[in-house]
């Protein structure tokens, strides 16, 4: 976990019953759950969000700079018939709430809420890197659990040391980036 009040962490977390779940957490104080169905439409809405952010910024470019109209007039069309059909369509994930906004000066944002008080500002595109860090541990959690059963029956691991050993996985992570191999030098 991160003493940073406004990041927002995912992980593959165990809960009571021993099962794999995804955990999200901000700052120290504050965690929760979700099943990897409930996360994976998270993830979903957050992306959908981000486009209805940059699709929103779209249009109000395109009304003002394409057909000529005043930024008045463009921004009442976009809030009324653009944006109010869809308000009541937000992902939500327990106390964390985000909504979709321009700037001033036409520029998309998604507003991050945590149990109704502002937490910060992101661009969409990190609302998309949020949504594929959630589908990240989605899949890591089924994986995990496939993992735990294997150390378990096959092994035949005590349930603290298959833990301990799925614990301590990202230890043993492949690179990003792998080197280039090495080449013999060829004779001259």
């Amino acid at each position: 976990m991160t003493a940073d009040p406004t990041s927002i962490w995912v992980r593959s977390e165990v809960l009571p019953d021993g099962s794999y779940t995804i955990g999200f957490n901000i700052g120290p104080d504050l965690a929760w759950t979700l099943p990897p169905r409930a996360a994976t439409a998270y993830a979903v809405a957050c992306i959908t969000l981000s486009m209805a952010a940059d699709h929103d910024a779209a249009v109000l470019r395109q009304l003002t700079q394409g057909a000529q109209l005043s930024l008045a007039d463009s921004a009442r069309f976009l809030h009324e018939a653009v944006r109010s059909p869809r308000s009541a369509r937000r992902p939500c994930s327990g106390p964390l709430q985000f909504e979709a906004g321009l700037r001033m000066d036409g520029k998309p944002f998604i507003a991050s809420t945590v149990n109704g008080r502002p937490l910060g500002q992101l661009s969409p595109a990190d609302l998309r890197g949020h949504a594929s860090n959630v589908l990240t541990v989605v899949a890591a959690v089924d994986l995990d659990s496939n993992l735990h059963h294997a150390l378990t029956r096959r092994m035949e691991l005590d349930d603290p040391t298959a833990r301990a050993f799925i614990t301590t996985l990202p230890e043993f992570w492949p690179p990003t980036v792998w080197p280039e191999p090495e080449t013999p030098e060829t004779p001259r």
